[in-house]
């Protein structure tokens, strides 16, 4: 299995997540291909992205103080 901007897109849909540019870089890099012999399972592309976004955080925006 490989990964394209369009499956990663289904996949940030349907689990309610947003990754950064850097995030979607970073896992399409990795997973647009896949290494010979070796095939990416679907359980192996979602524990290395929950990897990569524990690795590259997005950041954090801090809530306005209301007075």
């Amino acid at each position: 299995m490989i990964l394209t901007e369009k499956s990663l897109r289904e996949f940030e849909e349907s689990s309610f997540t947003t990754f950064t540019r850097e995030q979607k870089q970073i896992i399409l890099d990795r997973f647009e291909t896949e290494p010979k012999p070796y095939t990416w399972s679907e359980q192996d592309i979602v524990e290395q992205i929950k990897k990569i976004c524990s690795e590259h955080p997005a950041v954090k925006r801090e809530a306005p103080q209301w007075v």
